[in-house]
């Protein structure tokens, strides 16, 4: 976008979050599923967590939340996944509750 704003052209659309995207689970691709409402709030944290709109100890705690909401509401799992477990590694985040040590990390 800051390539377009400098040049003088139109900005390029902006992307949107998908239901479906392929990822790589160890050596292969599979296929993951996310509904739409959260698929939109994930994208949008992440697009905030990019432009430093929000820190990263912000990013985490707000994942973490949508994470709760889609384990406990929507898949009623317990206990809920744990949400960016490389950001807070990175971050030596110690505040990952012991629940959710052996949750699935996404």
């Amino acid at each position: 976008m800051t390539k377009a704003i400098v040049k003088g052209e139109d900005k390029p659309e902006l992307p949107e979050a998908e239901e479906f995207i392929k990822i790589k689970r160890g050596d292969k691709f599979i296929w993951v599923y996310l509904p739409q409402e959260y698929a939109d709030q994930a994208f949008e944290l992440g697009s905030q967590y990019q432009q430093t709109k929000i820190n990263a100890h912000q990013a985490v705690d707000s994942m973490q939340l949508l994470a709760d909401q889609l384990s406990y509401d929507a898949l009623k799992l317990n206990p809920p996944f744990v949400a960016l477990q490389f950001l807070r590694d990175e971050l030596g985040d110690e505040n990952t509750p012991e629940t959710h040590q052996d949750s699935e990390k996404v």
